[in-house]
């Protein structure tokens, strides 16, 4: 509506804001389209409705609530210039015939039409009316308390109170002009329908015009209508109840102080005679007790419909509840097994990680180790010819073809007796512990080190061998040298000591190579124990690294450093 066209008449009816589901009908080539839409304000001639669907002023649509089971044909007055915020558009939609399709009590003086609402039988068989989940079950409600409680257009009159009335002829009738206040009073109560002697009336035009003239509609009342912001707001249902509890309450005696003030008035226009005034006190002290019991049966009624629709709600609501808890509980529970997993694959990629990282360190460290025995054992090789050699050429001056031959073969006899059993006691020493080690890696690493340890030890034992040969090929080199100096020194210097540096020398060469056996095998067996401590350390400490996944890197190479740093001092 604008400026140009404002009028006091075009607010002429009360606009109530309220939001009501409809479905707006539209034909659409040659069949039915059917609209979701809600209403904001409504009034007896139309409602202000948004949509999805875009309109154009002067379309003319059909209205339909479900709620209520009604329709009727509009027309569209009103559009706003663009859709509002939701993305919906809102019209002004002018019905054809003044209606109640809303389930509101209007006041009756936006009533100037007879009342023209089509029920959903009434409709054309090409028109179905769509109802949304939810309204099923409250139109059987209303239906169910529609049977048991009327409202009702006859005067509250029982058979005495007639008899009584019509014993004095100058009694007006019930349905006279004077007693119809009365009846217009005492009808507005929710009341069963009760036979009576005789009816106030039987034609259905003068009951319409009753309940027009007292405010009353073929409806029910307000605080009774359930409507679907009630049904999807279960948590304002106590408020309302208790609202429309005290709105009855309200009515009820407003109804009984009007009831009884028309009746007073009644009588001081007529100035009824002792017997018609005790007639009325006694028909007023029954209407009293009617209404009183009338008041008490539909208070008892309307709990038992609370109660019933709250039960029903809170049924629902649990139900709804119920299913959600399950809905997270599974929720919770697969993305804990996914969250299982990943760190399980995580752990086992680690443990993985770390073995390798172990084995490579291991396999660093023991390389590491042989080279350096090897470079020491050389050296040792190295330094011993040289003191050899210089021994002879200082202590031998003549040349023995004898003392050569015997001297040759009883130092390599000698010398093979003695590294052979050291090897021999040094091989099954070894052979024990790493027997051992093998068991313990195999109890540790689930037989990932056994391999390894095996490999180990052919890599030991061929490199114990490889050494083994060339010192004693290089023993035998210097040895043979040696003789030679000898033989040479023996030829030039034959004579009368040959028989005293004989006996000194070969004396001081079985002495001295005595000794220097002795030394070797020591530091050979020293430097075999010191290894196999090596080894076993190692093998604890990846035992330590395996028992504890996440282990301390820099402990370990500490660890290393300081086992080197034995070993060097040692060594020294």
């Amino acid at each position: 509506m604008t400026a140009e066209n404002f009028t006091l008449d075009a607010r002429r009816t009360t606009r109530i804001p309220m939001r009501i589901p409809v479905v707006l009908i539209i034909k659409d080539s040659e069949r039915d389209r059917y609209i979701d839409g809600w209403t904001q304000l409504v009034n007896v001639h139309g409602a202000r409705v948004e949509c999805k669907h875009e309109f154009q002023n002067g379309d003319e649509i059909h209205i339909q609530v479900p709620f209520k089971g009604k329709s009727e044909v509009g027309t569209i007055v009103w559009k706003d210039g663009g859709p509002n915020k939701n993305g919906n558009w809102e019209y002004g939609i002018k019905l054809r015939h003044s209606e109640n399709l809303w389930g509101i009590k209007f006041p009756p003086t936006d009533w100037n039409v007879q009342k023209t609402s089509k029920e959903i039988s009434g409709i054309p068989s090409n028109t179905a009316i769509a109802v949304s989940p939810g309204f099923e079950k409250a139109k059987a409600m209303l239906a169910k308390e529609n049977k048991e409680i009327a409202f009702c257009t006859v005067p509250v009159l029982s058979n005495i109170d007639h008899a009584i009335v019509c014993q004095q002829v100058s009694i007006p009738a019930i349905d006279s002009p004077q007693m119809q206040n009365v009846d217009a009073t005492v009808t507005e109560i929710e009341i069963p329908i009760e036979a009576t002697t005789e009816p106030a009336t039987t034609d259905g035009e003068q009951t319409d015009e009753r309940n027009q003239t007292c405010g009353c509609v073929e409806q029910p009342p307000a605080e009774l209508a359930i409507t679907a912001d009630t049904i999807l707001q279960p948590s304002s249902l106590d408020k309302e109840l208790g609202n429309s509890q005290r709105e009855s309450e309200e009515n009820i005696a407003e109804q009984n102080e009007a009831s009884i003030s028309t009746i007073s008035g009644n009588q001081a226009d007529f100035a009824p005679s002792a017997e018609i005034q005790s007639a009325m006190d006694q028909f007023e002290i029954t209407a009293q007790q009617r209404i009183e019991e009338l008041e008490a049966r539909a208070i008892h009624r309307l709990e038992e419909r609370v109660n019933g629709f709250y039960a029903a709600q809170s049924v629902i609501f649990d139900n709804k509840i119920a299913d959600a808890l399950q809905m997270q509980i599974q929720t919770l529970e697969n993305n804990g097994h996914s969250l299982l997993e990943k760190m399980q694959e995580k752990l086992q990629a680690s443990e993985q990680k770390i073995q390798l990282d172990s084995r490579l360190a291991i396999h660093n460290e023991l390389a590491e180790q042989v080279a350096r025995g090897k470079d020491d054992l050389q050296t040792e090789i190295a330094n011993l010819a040289g003191t050899a050699k210089a021994s002879i050429r200082m202590n031998v001056e003549k040349d023995l073809s004898t003392l050569e031959s015997e001297f040759a073969t009883r130092c390599q006899q000698q010398a093979e007796q003695e590294i052979g059993s050291q090897l021999d006691e040094m091989t099954q020493v070894l052979t024990s512990h790493m027997e051992h080690a093998e068991n313990f890696l195999c109890q540790r690493t689930d037989r990932m080190m056994e391999e390894k340890s095996a490999g180990f030890l052919l890599d030991l034992e061929s490199k114990s061998e490889k050494i083994h040969a060339e010192s004693t090929a290089q023993a035998e080199q210097q040895i043979r040298m040696i003789g030679a100096e000898v033989s040479q020194v023996l030829l030039d210097n034959f004579g009368s000591e040959l028989t005293r540096i004989q006996q000194e020398c070969i004396q001081q060469i079985e002495t001295q190579m005595q000794e220097l056996t002795n030394q070797k095998l020591q530091w050979a067996r020293s430097s075999m124990l010191h290894f196999i401590g090596t080894l076993g350390d190692c093998l604890t400490q990846l035992a330590n690294m395996e028992n504890n996944i996440t282990g301390n890197e820099a402990e370990n190479s500490m660890h290393t450093e300081a086992v080197n740093e034995t070993y060097i001092t040692r060594q020294l």
